[in-house]
């Protein structure tokens, strides 16, 4: 079993100093149930304590209306618009995501009303029959009861989501972006010309980052993986490590509605090296331009399926000189409002340094992480 004295310093360090920005951040704050507020009451969103009026910002979000299958449906409830704006409000030291309801209701003798904290409340109506009230988004799902009353104690009701994947409260100028440090193991194969084969076992280590939305759908992600610590290898002791770090430039490009799958793609660079100490074989320094795209699958408010595939062209488009990694795993939410993560990924490169001669790489790593 062989370690080595210097990789082990520098990676250690890196953490140390992602931590420590880590703690400057905040994270969204998550609540469970929307709160719908009336436009004329106290509770207006676009209203301070001293009633002056705020500003809300524009966002490039948007919220679906689904109206969710009732037993006794509310028949006369209807939206005319099915998606609507969404805009922030500074609120409690935060930025609060919201939107404006519309809808018609039209049955004389009955009354509508909505569920809020406080309980049900009387929807506001006018007199040509519509209503309008703010929604705060609470999560991807936020959502909104509507129960109606009859005169001889008859009740329909409908559960209307507003389903907006971008919403998140944020704490006013100090969000930073979100850090991420996976730790595992893995399982390292080297190929080389005039070597032979090699493998390991290894201790691994991946620092992330992702920044908050820039520009409502753009954003920046970098990652840096790495072995630290060899536990076995073959067919000689050795310890090198396979580096891999990605500075990528990454697009929301869209979410389907009414189902919770999103797709983001991105572009950016990679840097491939193989730290081989004392090893008689490796390679120095590789960088190269990327690709990827990027999925996820939301099971509910806290805990979500992602998959990246992310392709480096080394030597040409489609040459035989490129590497790729595979990253799928579960991320769920914790009660402090951090995240941990459960995933599996695969790292391959091939690589040809000189006429008549080849190397292939791989590291096939199982890690859990912490989202700071």
């Amino acid at each position: 079993m062989r370690t080595s004295s210097l990789r082990a310093p520098l990676l250690f360090s890196l953490m140390a100093a992602f931590s420590t920005l880590a703690q400057a951040q905040s994270k969204p704050v998550a609540e469970t149930k929307a709160v719908a507020e009336d436009t004329k009451s106290s509770a207006d969103p676009k209203a301070n304590s001293k009633d002056e009026a705020i500003v809300p910002q524009k966002t490039a979000w948007s919220a679906a209306i689904l109206v969710q299958a009732s037993e006794k449906p509310i028949a006369t409830l209807e939206f005319p618009e099915k998606t609507l704006p969404v805009q922030l409000i500074p609120r409690d030291d935060k930025l609060r995501p919201f939107v404006e309801l519309k809808g018609t209701y039209q049955h004389p003798g009955w009354t509508l009303f909505v569920q809020s904290p406080k309980g049900e409340e009387p929807v506001r109506m006018k007199a040509d029959s519509k209503f309008q009230f703010y929604v705060i988004l609470t999560s991807r799902y936020s959502n909104v009861n509507f129960i109606a009353r009859g005169p001889n104690g008859e009740v329909e009701s409908n559960l209307v989501q507003l389903f907006s994947p971008e919403a998140q409260e944020y704490r006013i100028g100090t969000k930073i972006g979100d850090f991420t440090l996976n730790v595992g193991g893995g399982s390292f194969k080297y190929f080389q010309t005039g070597f032979g084969n090699f493998a390991s076992k290894n201790a691994v280590q991946e620092i992330g980052y992702r920044s908050p939305p820039i520009f409502s759908n753009w954003g920046i992600i970098a990652s840096l993986k790495a072995p630290v610590w060899t536990v076995s290898s073959s067919p000689i002791e050795a310890s090198p490590d396979l580096i891999r770090a990605n500075l990528d430039a990454v697009y929301r490009a869209f979410s389907f509605v009414n189902q919770p799958i999103s797709v983001e793609l991105r572009v950016g660079f990679t840097y491939l090296n193989l730290l081989s100490y004392d090893a008689p074989f490796g390679f120095n320094s590789l960088y190269a331009p990327d690709m990827g795209i990027g999925s996820k699958y939301v099971f509910n408010d806290v805990s979500e399926a992602f998959l990246n595939v992310v392709y480096s062209p080394l030597g040409g488009l489609f040459g035989a000189e490129k590497s790729w990694e595979i990253q799928t795993g579960y991320r769920m939410q914790l009660a402090n409002l951090h995240h941990i993560n459960f995933n599996i990924s695969y790292v391959s490169l091939g690589y040809i340094p000189m006429p008549r001669a080849e190397v292939r790489a791989s590291l096939l790593s199982l890690m859990a992480g912490y989202e700071f």
